[in-house]
């Protein structure tokens, strides 16, 4: 009777782990500056960079659920400072990547809808590149748990204030973007996350050393106050 119990017991516990994986799965998409023609650091979702400066920035997702398919954009300059120039696509498309960290399947990311030749974003207007996603080249049909490398976008930068995200993703482009599971549910808002990334200006050196002088003073300051 115990052992009879005890396997019960063990399978329950079993149902409810897997139940609490699935309520709390999410589907998560960050920003990260790759590259850049300028002296910033890159890897993060944050970089400094000097006007005129070309960034390449990467759009990752990571699941730990299966997923049927999924599509989301891009939004920057928002705040209608126009600090980012959309480069002009190569071969009618803003990005394509490939899939990164899974060895069981090779997809191909492209933007659903090339813009053409034109920046998308000049002057005080707000820019958009519209639903990316991806093909199944070889594989299962359906994305496993993993993490994988969306897409990559280039941008110039035209200098701005440190004002926060200058990009951002999400589900911009409304009846087209959404992210389903396999059985091509679209997934709960509450399990997806979204990031964005911003580009801080680099100082002047003058400004730079005034701010540096600054620092010292203080320090300088600080040893005066303890030995008093």
């Amino acid at each position: 009777m115990r052992k009879v119990f005890s396997v019960a017991l063990m399978a329950a516990m079993v149902c409810l782990v897997g139940m609490t994986r699935d309520a709390g799965a999410t589907v998560t998409f960050s920003l990260v500056w790759i590259g850049t023609s300028g002296t910033g650091v890159t890897g993060t979702s944050s970089i400094f960079a000097d006007s005129g400066d070309v960034l390449e920035l990467q759009v990752r997702m990571t699941t730990d659920q299966t997923l049927g398919a999924h599509g989301v954009s891009l939004n920057f300059d928002t705040d209608l400072g126009n600090e980012l120039n959309l480069l002009n696509p190569v071969g009618g498309k803003n990005w394509s990547g490939s899939t990164f960290g899974t060895t069981t399947m090779v997809s191909q990311y492209a933007e659903i809808s090339p813009v053409g030749t034109t920046a998308e974003s000049t002057g005080a207007m707000a820019g958009r590149i519209n639903t990316f996603n991806s093909g199944v080249l070889s594989g299962p049909l359906f994305l496993p748990v993993g993490s994988y490398a969306i897409g990559t976008a280039r941008f110039t930068y035209n200098g701005g204030s440190t004002d926060g995200n200058d990009v951002f993703v999400g589900l911009f482009n409304t009846g087209v973007d959404d992210v389903l599971n396999n059985l091509n549910t679209v997934i709960a808002p509450g399990t997806m996350v979204f990031g964005g990334a911003e580009v801080n200006f680099i100082p002047e050196p003058g400004t730079a050393s005034l701010l540096g002088l600054g620092l010292i003073g203080l320090v300088l300051a600080g040893r005066r106050a303890r030995r008093s």
